[in-house]
């Protein structure tokens, strides 16, 4: 575990840090250097979930601005302890780091990992934590232990089981919706509680509206001088409140029927533990059929039986097992390397 206090000096701060030696602390080290040298801006990656990861740059006043509308949102303050338990490779990580700088925190750095409090004692209140939906899974043990204020989870879709998990915590869960190219999230949804929501709603700054697919379209001129046209189909509710359906790059056709796989996927992980999608292949009657594609083999599900749950159409003709996903460094699902597998 490595603890960086941001309240105190610059110069003191980089003197403390000369005394690291792993790999994954030097990622850090070598991100608060990019931070604090004289560029105005750095370079992040694309996590790779739907192609070919691509860098990009990000002027770094638009990276504060991001930093500091998310400690408006959770009021942050000097000297508040966050937890940093992504790699800073990715914007996540950076932003968690820009954060702590910004607002003067305390960061409690560890190893990237699918279970960051296992080597956290639980007297450590936790102020603030970014985590991805395996961390926060492999936390629930965990949690009820430890004063944790507020945790966002994003790089992927919390399912119906974990959501039911996480009811009856006190500590207030945020699904975040964001991208590299919006320099992290923009619109943040509660996952329990009494406000609890399936809406996201848009934070300071903010613009929301669709295109002619009904995919979202972000204005945030504070952090991006262009518009952000995305491949997700909401549903707009107003220019700050939005649902999300799912990508428009998989949305399957199937005699004629438009099928959000996401919307299959939530439905359906309340009965299927393994990790899996929904997907399509050819079919010379319907053009596309609908298939669920499992990970680890030796298994039988019945999709004759998942058809209950399902609306009409909307259920697996087929069921293919994979060994073994394709997933980024950060975790999420490959599908289309994957799907190179079949």
């Amino acid at each position: 575990m490595l603890e960086i206090d941001f309240t105190k000096s610059r110069q003191d701060i980089l003197n403390e840090l000369t005394s690291v030696n792993t790999d994954w602390e030097l990622e850090i080290v070598d991100f608060i250097n990019e931070w604090w040298n004289e560029n105005d801006s750095i370079v992040a990656e694309t996590s790779g979930s739907t192609g070919a990861p691509k860098k990009i740059i990000l002027e770094k006043e638009k990276v504060v601005n991001s930093a500091l509308a998310t400690g408006d949102f959770f009021d942050f303050k000097e000297g508040e302890i966050a937890l940093l338990c992504m790699s800073p490779k990715f914007i996540a990580g950076k932003l968690m780091i820009v954060r702590a700088i910004v607002w003067k925190l305390n960061l409690i750095c560890v190893e990237p990992n699918s279970n960051p409090f296992q080597d956290i004692q639980s007297n450590i209140h936790i102020d603030f934590v970014a985590m991805i939906p395996l961390q926060l899974q492999n936390s629930l043990r965990k949690l009820p232990h430890h004063t944790v204020s507020d945790v966002i989870v994003g790089g992927g879709a919390v399912d119906e089981s974990l959501l039911q998990k996480i009811k009856s915590l006190e500590t207030d869960i945020y699904s975040s919706y964001g991208m590299t190219e919006t320099i992290t999230h923009i619109a943040l949804k509660k996952l329990n509680g009494k406000d609890s929501s399936d809406i996201f709603t848009a934070i300071d700054g903010v613009y929301l509206n669709t295109d002619v697919r009904g995919c979202l379209v972000i204005s945030a001129k504070n952090i991006s001088d262009t518009d952000v046209v995305t491949n997700d189909i909401v549903e707009l509710i107003s220019d700050k409140e939005f649902k999300w359906l799912g990508r428009f790059d998989n949305v399957i056709n199937s005699g004629g029927i438009k099928i959000h796989p996401e919307k299959v996927e939530k439905i359906l992980s309340k009965y299927i533990s393994s990790p899996f999608f929904i997907t399509s292949v050819k079919d010379d009657k319907f053009g596309e059929k609908v298939v669920l594609v499992v990970e680890g083999e030796g298994q039988e599900i019945d999709v004759d039986s998942l058809a209950s749950f399902l609306p009409k159409y909307h259920s697996p003709k087929e069921v293919f097992y994979l060994k073994q996903f394709s997933r980024t460094d950060s975790g999420k699902i490959q599908r289309s390397k994957t799907l190179d597998q079949l």
